[in-house]
């Protein structure tokens, strides 16, 4: 598996992280998990490991961040 750090230089992970923050705030992460599962439930194992991907970075980026921080 990559590493957080390959995972938050991928654009398209980083992107959609922040996408998903952004609509969805501290819920971004239950999203993101909803989402995973639901493509893992239909058979889409590499869509559910991006999504997962992404839920690493969102607890990457909010890590330490405090409320109201941008995000980079």
């Amino acid at each position: 598996m990559d590493s957080d750090a390959d995972m938050i230089k991928d654009p398209q992970i980083l992107r959609a992280a922040q996408v998903l923050m952004d609509q969805h705030g501290e819920n971004s992460m239950v999203r993101a998990a909803h989402v995973a599962d639901k493509l893992e439930d239909q058979g889409d194992i590499e869509g559910s490991l991006a999504w997962r991907r992404i839920i690493e970075v969102i607890d990457d980026l909010t890590r330490g961040r405090r409320d109201g921080d941008p995000i980079d």
